[in-house]
């Protein structure tokens, strides 16, 4: 991302001198203008790819950590109860990035403990 801002910082000054010293109608004001529209160009794209991946990745770890967790859930032994509870606060605290099959299996822990309560209520 640095780089995208020298690229862009250094096509500037490529384009101010252009401007403020080469001679009118000189090559060295033609390559000036080369270069500087040259650099800014690719440091506008430097940044934009850099921040569209960014981006992804970052959505990739997050939807890995959820995934994790929610294997750690189901595979854990102990309580039903305590299970479907940490179940349930996962998916809340997840919001949507979840890969479909886990999501399933842990909602189906939440709705299979609200069951097992109602019937005990019974």
């Amino acid at each position: 991302m640095l780089a995208g801002f020298a690229l862009i910082g250094v096509g500037g000054l490529c384009l101010y001198l252009s401007y403020a010293v080469a001679r009118t109608s000189s090559w060295s004001q033609g390559t000036l203008d080369a270069f500087g529209v040259g650099f800014v160009v690719g440091g506008v794209v430097d940044v934009l790819a850099i921040s569209g991946l960014n981006s992804v990745v970052t959505g990739e770890q997050k939807l890995r950590q959820n995934n994790l967790v929610a294997e750690l859930i189901l595979e854990s032994p102990g309580d039903p109860g305590g299970k479907a509870e940490t179940a349930r606060q996962h998916l809340a605290l997840c919001e949507g990035q979840l890969d479909l099959r886990l999501r399933r299996q842990l909602e189906g822990l939440v709705t299979g403990s609200v069951a097992l309560e109602q019937a005990e209520s019974e």
